[in-house]
């Protein structure tokens, strides 16, 4: 946070009052914000543009281990760039010093932190809709995290790292405590350099309770952003901490309470209750934790999907009319039980090493790291296929989704291809309308006087009466049954466009990780 942090530790070399060049960006610093052991913030202007603020993060780096978190912090924040809910990477340089490096953030500047946002209200807690739409906003971040090929864990959500920017959304920061090295520890060696990585770079009371205790044997994966975020969620409501201090036994116990002052839904106190399952596999993901946010909030404020970094792409004249029949949100159904939300995110069986990814974000037990690939964030719109609800809607539409776009979202549209069911419709229309001209025009010569045909002419009458006749049943039972049928399918389009969102969501992260 850029507030004042009261951290102990080494005195940091000034750079108050001095002009200062990071790439191309040229910035006057003026005071100091916050400060730790080895790195300070201070607040900066622009010298061009003087009303234009940034938050410049000075950090010394004394060892290769230091610098690599520095890197993974740069490395993550640049992949998720321009994203509504993540502090903005201005610009960024490491200068080597000789015996050391420093390292120079410079970042969108937030006023205010959560925490001394819920400090200034004092005893007056937050009405349940503000709180859903502060928590919506960090889980927009974490589902980009979590959104990657290989899934980024954050390992370090909490009140503080949470900001408000000039733009009125809410944000995450410190990005040094990520890993993608989602496995379980057995080796007595590796157990004892995790638990070094997870006291120096977690927590406590956010920690999850495999990362208090390795010999439980489970996987150390981004699921410990989920009871991260029911901690978080809790001190939203409540204003203080679910599990204080070093709360070990309280974590492994699971031996917090919910207050019954202030009360909220039993929606938001089950979701608090989910979250904070002991068990990895038992938590849901940050799918199902978005959409029962979203899902609580008015129609008015709810979204399609969470937000993503680019601008919205337009849709097609086609696709256009569907987006506007679409309610703001559909209404989905309760999430997938727990024992089968393992089965959407498997991470058991990531190794370090696995992949470029998971090498470079590995942590210190990790050998070998190599260079990372930048992959492209879930929410960039990718083609995928979906199974529809039922076999009917397969024959008729064609199940091409990709994400819609919403109020920030970049990802695209979100169209369904029913090219089949217009020229089918069309077809439909046109003899529907042959078929009444037809019947008309047969109940006219009926009503008009026929003179009496000549024998010569019998045979060729004989045939254009039967061919009425015939005509005229057909278009009688066409025409009711195509005004069945037609009914059916726009009852089966209504119900597509509604399920389509929630599709596309859930089996977009299993299409991608397939893929990779």
């Amino acid at each position: 946070m850029w507030k004042r942090n009261p951290f102990g530790g080494k005195a940091h070399s000034g750079l108050d009052g001095r002009t200062i060049v990071v790439r191309s960006l040229k910035i006057s610093v003026r005071n100091v914000i916050a400060q730790g052991g080895f790195s300070c913030v201070y607040l900066a202007c622009d010298t061009v543009h003087p009303s234009k603020m940034y938050a410049l993060k000075h950090i010394i780096c004394n060892d290769s281990e230091s610098l690599d978190l520095v890197m993974k912090e740069i490395q993550v924040m640049n992949l998720l760039k321009g994203h509504p809910n993540v502090v903005t990477l201005v610009a960024h340089d490491v200068v080597d010093m000789g015996r050391t490096k420093e390292a120079l953030l410079v970042m969108e500047f937030c006023e205010k932190s959560l925490v001394s946002a819920m400090e200034s209200r004092g005893s007056g807690y937050y009405e349940e809709k503000k709180v859903l739409l502060i928590f919506r906003d960090v889980c927009n971040a974490v589902f980009a995290m979590h959104g990657q090929s290989l899934p980024i864990a954050h390992r370090d959500l909490k009140a503080e790292n949470v900001l408000l920017g000039s733009d009125g959304a809410w944000k995450i920061c410190d990005f040094g405590s990520t890993s993608t090295n989602h496995k379980c520890f057995n080796k007595p060696e590796e157990m004892g350099i995790e638990e070094d990585v997870i006291r120096k770079h977690t927590t406590p009371d956010y920690r999850a309770p495999e990362m208090w205790d390795l010999y439980r044997r489970e996987v150390i994966s981004e699921k410990v952003d989920i009871w991260a975020l029911g901690c978080l969620l809790y001190r939203i409501c409540y204003f203080k901490s679910a599990f204080d201090g070093e709360s070990k036994l309280q974590v492994l116990n699971g031996n917090y309470h919910i207050p019954e002052q202030p009360k909220y839904s039993i929606a938001v106190t089950g979701l608090i209750k989910d979250m904070l399952e002991a068990s990895p596999n038992a938590r849901p993901d940050i799918t199902q934790v978005w959409f029962r946010v979203n899902e609580l909030l008015s129609l008015e404020l709810q979204k399609r999907l969470p937000d993503g970094p680019s601008p919205a792409v337009s849709l097609s004249s086609q696709d256009e009319g569907a987006h506007k029949r679409t309610p703001v949100m559909p209404r989905r159904n309760p999430p997938p039980p727990r024992e089968q939300s393992n089965s959407f995110l498997p991470h058991g069986s990531s190794k370090a090493g696995d992949a470029p990814l998971g090498a470079f974000w590995a942590t210190q037990h990790a050998q070998g790291a190599q260079a990372v690939v930048n992959r492209n964030p879930l929410f960039d719109g990718e083609s995928i296929k979906a199974p529809l609800s039922s076999k009917q809607n397969q024959s008729w539409v064609d199940t091409s989704i990709s994400i819609p776009g919403n109020r920030h979202d970049h990802s695209g549209q979100m169209s369904l291809t029913s090219k089949a069911q217009n020229n089918s419709l069309s077809n439909n229309g046109f003899r529907g309308l042959s078929d009444t001209e037809i019947q008309n025009s047969g109940k006219s010569r009926a009503q008009q006087p026929q003179p009496e045909p000549k024998c010569e002419k019998d045979p060729f009458n004989s045939f254009v009466a039967d061919f009425d006749t015939h005509n005229l049943n057909i278009a009688v039972g066409k025409a009711s049954e195509l005004e069945l049928e037609v009914s059916n399918l726009k009852e089966q389009l209504k119900k597509t466009t509604l399920e389509k969102a929630e599709m596309t969501a859930k089996h977009l992260l299993i299409v991608r990780r397939s893929k990779s």
